[in-house]
């Protein structure tokens, strides 16, 4: 699987990227990256919270594509769904 999103984070100049298997934060230009996520398996399809302090995403890190937050540094991650799950949305 591949999927490949960049999205603004919020109130931030900086920008969320997610390849085949990490999230990371980074300045639009690549500098400055952080990895969100680290593992072997899918980490992806991320949304930004609307106040910025909260990313959720898909992971398979338990064998199945559910969907997690975490905060903006990439802690404190809970799993929300127990089924499978794609593209998770903030509502507004």
């Amino acid at each position: 699987m591949t999927h490949i999103g960049r999205t603004r984070i919020p109130g931030n100049d900086k920008m969320v990227r997610g390849d085949n298997y990490d999230v990371e934060v980074m300045r639009p230009d690549g500098r400055e990256r952080i990895r969100l996520t680290t593992g072997p398996r899918y980490d992806g399809q991320m949304s930004w919270s609307p106040d910025g302090n909260n990313l959720v995403f898909i992971s398979e890190r338990d064998g199945v594509n559910a969907v997690y937050v975490a905060g903006a540094d990439g802690r404190q991650t809970t799993r929300l769904t127990t089924q499978e799950s794609l593209d998770p949305e903030w509502s507004h």
